[in-house]
């Protein structure tokens, strides 16, 4: 990858960002089924449709003419619209057919872990709550208005949601650079004694939801069965150390590289790391950057950040951090989720070591699911490369769906998940979990992902 096509994928995603009116919150539809409206910031702070039931989804921006037009993918905001809002004589509608707001009310919080203040938000349905969800982060700052799509998806299911901004973003105090995950889990302890001391929440189950690096941090807390349940959608698995290397491997590959590239471009980064956690100098990596660069190395994206920039920091308090431990101590219900092609967290090694470190538990209740079209954020995807993401419009109905039928079983409203598979037995795989959408051949999989598994949203 060319830092031309990042640059232009950048600009594409940068394009028309201009909106002046609000749509976020959750709507119904004619048909029944649900749309949430917020922000993705993935792709900038504006907002984004998603449909729940299709999982088509588009970034809004305003018209010439005063209307609202929904992008015809995730990073493109020009016209022409695949989709117009409205708002006409108190008339919300979508394609000329009518929006129904649903009805959700917040409360603003704040929580102490230390010296670092925490600001947050519980969000809740217009009717008595099913449960609660805890939204853990992932990667970078983590502006609770970041995680509206899935604020906006647990909503939908008559979840109340708890969601709070990541320390040193949004309202909240600290910085996550100087934050080991050890520290990030704490911070959610904090949001979940909480949440837990709620009266109007009392005697509700409690599940923690977290995407990327969450999978380091959420073991912690479901080690300690201090939750109910947990999901974990592209969770890293393997430690720290190991985890920068496969990432680059599995997107380079993607890209086309060959292997004698692919192993330079991991000797380099390597060594960037090590200048990060202070083993080499800093000279080491300007002169690698210099070779590197006089060859034309496709894979080199920007000169070596200073030495004492921020992301440096946060690479020296995560080295060696290895969840491990506390994958071997969790007994409660999880649900994990793989994209096969993501290649931020590559499902083989992430997933074979998971489900070693479980058969280790011993008696688990689990649900491992690869969805097999699958980018890191759940949208279905070609390629699954970072530069792809932009063009996509669609995230997969099957993610949404799973997570639904998950969240009936920790209620007690389907049948009881069954015990972790070990190594030697078949691995679970989506069609233990949905079994309509997956008994058809894959040409036949959008048919049946929004027909017979269109009935829940």
């Amino acid at each position: 990858m060319s830092g031309k096509v990042l640059a232009l994928i950048m600009v594409v995603i940068a394009a028309n960002t201009a909106h002046s009116e609000s749509w976020a919150g959750l709507y119904r539809q004619s048909n029944g089924s649900i749309i949430g409206i917020g922000e993705l910031h993935e792709f900038g702070p504006s907002e984004v449709l998603v449909d729940y039931r299709t999982g088509l989804a588009g970034p809004l921006f305003a018209l010439p003419d005063g209307r609202t037009g929904v992008g015809r993918a995730i990073g493109d905001r020009s016209p022409p619209p695949a989709r117009i809002l409205e708002r006409k004589n108190g008339r919300a509608s979508l394609d000329g057919r009518t929006l129904t707001a649903l009805d959700v009310s917040g409360q603003t919080f704040q929580v102490e872990n230390g010296s670092v203040t925490l600001a947050g938000e519980l969000v809740r349905p217009g009717k008595q709550p099913k449960g609660v969800i805890i939204l853990v982060h992932g990667s970078g700052d983590g502006p609770r208005r970041a995680y509206d799509i899935w604020t906006n998806f647990f909503l939908s299911r008559d979840w109340a949601v708890a969601v709070f901004d990541k320390r040193g973003s949004g309202s909240s105090t600290g910085d996550w650079h100087d934050a080991d995950f050890v520290t990030l889990a704490g911070d959610v302890r904090s949001i979940l004694k909480w949440t837990r001391g709620q009266r109007q929440l009392a005697g509700l189950k409690i599940g923690l939801w977290g995407v990327s690096q969450a999978g380091w941090i959420i073991p912690q807390l479901a080690a300690e069965g201090a939750v109910d349940f947990a999901i974990v959608q592209a969770g890293a698995i393997v430690p720290t150390d190991e985890f920068i290397g496969q990432t680059l491997e599995s997107e380079l590959r993607a890209y086309g590289f060959p292997p004698d590239e692919i192993a330079k471009a991991q000797r380099y980064y390597a060594l960037d790391v090590a200048v990060s956690r202070g083993t080499q100098p800093f000279a080491a990596i300007e002169k690698a950057y210099a070779e590197a660069s006089a060859a034309g190395a496709e894979w080199l994206l920007k000169p070596p950040d200073p030495i004492n920039s921020p992301n440096r920091r946060f690479m020296a308090v995560i080295a060696g951090f290895d969840s491990a431990p506390d994958w071997r101590k969790i007994h409660l219900p999880l649900l994990v989720l793989f994209g096969g092609k993501d290649h931020v967290v590559p499902v083989g090694p992430n997933r074979s070591r998971l489900e070693s470190l479980l058969s280790e538990a011993g008696k688990t209740q689990v649900q491992i699911v690869t969805l097999e079209n699958d980018n890191h954020l759940a949208m279905l995807a070609k390629t699954g490369v970072r530069t792809e993401y932009a063009t996509l419009n669609r995230f997969d109905p099957v993610y949404f769906q799973t997570l639904t039928v998950f969240l009936d079983r920790m209620l007690g409203r389907a049948r009881n998940p069954a015990r972790v598979r070990r190594r030697t037995d078949s691995p679970w795989r989506a069609r233990d979990l949905v079994p309509a959408c997956y008994s058809s051949a894959p040409s036949d999989r959008s048919k049946c992902c929004f027909s017979s598994c269109s009935n829940s949203s």
